[in-house]
């Protein structure tokens, strides 16, 4: 039986507590109760005939899922109805690219998971893309999501700036990409033309980033990929079209979000007509 499951006794009652849930048992005297119940403790999930009372209790044991055993997140995810019908969360495939020491980590901490490094493969066979940069290398940023974006393939986004980080989640032609935030950010910034001059500098930062941020981001960023896997199996809601940005930060008041909306200039969003033609209408 689950470990998450406890029962006590007041005036002729029994109630169980399952997780925090409450059931109230009654018709049945305390001492045949702890009787069936140590059984059932033990393995003894056989009955006899006579034995209608211990049949009850099992049988709503079983409607509190109390034999289930639960060992990875797809068991779990199925006892509390989201079975993935379509494919787990552990054999979707993540296609990741960005800074190769902080890709490299990743790869790393990810031992159980399917991951395409996209910095050595050119490839989008995969299901779900991941960049992971410092927000100093505004070039490699540019470069990386405009391949995740003309891969078609959703993807999440993890910008790290000193002990800050932001993420973000990209439907590629639905919603607004790192473009859009970087356009965004330049005419929000007093100095964003200064900023923007640095754009297609290749020289770029290998500077440490706080391993206590890192596995933040990353955990904040695998828990977004499981939603995602369950949005691919049908589980839960579609995503808005409006992106909305997650954002850390240990030195300010923790965690914060704001939307971002397509910039009217991103190339990638708003591509340029290859074909544009005039017509002339004589009225």
């Amino acid at each position: 039986m689950k470990t998450n499951i406890d029962y006590v006794f007041k005036d002729k009652s029994i109630y169980i507590k399952s997780d925090e849930q409450i059931f109230e048992l009654s018709g049945i005297s305390q001492e045949s109760f702890i009787k069936i119940w140590n059984e059932i403790q033990e393995g003894h999930l056989h009955c006899e005939e006579q034995d209608v009372v211990k049949k009850k209790i099992i049988e709503f044991l079983k409607t509190i899922h109390a034999f289930e055993d639960v060992a990875n997140t797809a068991s779990f995810l199925q006892m509390i109805g989201l079975k993935m019908e379509h494919k787990a969360f552990e054999n979707h495939v993540i296609g990741i690219c960005g800074d190769d020491d902080l890709v490299e980590l990743y790869i790393r901490k990810s031992p159980s998971q399917n991951v395409v490094n996209l910095n050595e493969e050119v490839t989008d066979d995969y299901d779900i893309g991941l960049i992971i940069l410092r927000n100093f290398n505004r070039k490699r940023i540019t470069k990386c999501n405009e391949m995740m974006f003309n891969n078609g393939v959703p993807y999440n986004s993890v910008i790290f700036d000193n002990v800050s980080f932001e993420v973000t989640y990209t439907i590629p032609k639905e919603t607004s990409c790192l473009n859009c935030k970087r356009l965004r950010e330049t005419e929000n910034n007093v100095y964003g033309e200064v900023f923007s001059l640095f754009n297609d500098s290749s020289h770029e930062s290998k500077e440490y980033v706080p391993e206590e941020i890192i596995q933040l981001a990353l955990s904040f960023v695998a828990v977004q990929m499981l939603k995602e896997a369950m949005q691919m199996n049908d589980l839960s809601v579609e995503n808005e079209l409006i992106q909305t940005v997650y954002a850390y930060s240990l030195l300010n008041e923790g965690w914060r979000t704001h939307n971002l909306f397509k910039h009217p200039n991103c190339e990638l969003c708003f591509p340029e007509s290859v074909n544009t033609q005039v017509f002339e209408v004589r009225l």
